[in-house]
């Protein structure tokens, strides 16, 4: 997952742990441990923040949709 992520992707990624490590002062929520900075973090936590802000974009982004055509009268 991290191999085929984007530059703004990962950067995303990093500022939404940065925005919880801010919010937890910097530990653990769960194990109260300090929390390293993003890129020393494992592979598997940096991907998981990864999935994170794909949900999240995905989420936000409006659905694409076709425009559909009216009948045209007489046709």
């Amino acid at each position: 997952m991290l191999a085929n992520a984007g530059g703004a992707e990962l950067h995303l990624a990093a500022r939404a742990y940065t925005a919880y490590c801010g919010t937890t002062g910097g530990r653990s929520a769960v194990t109260g441990a300090q929390l390293p900075a993003f890129e020393a973090c494992p592979p598997l936590v940096r991907a998981a923040w990864l999935a994170s802000v794909r949900a999240v974009s995905e989420f936000l982004t409006p659905p694409t949709s076709t425009p559909t055509r009216e009948p045209q009268p007489g046709v």
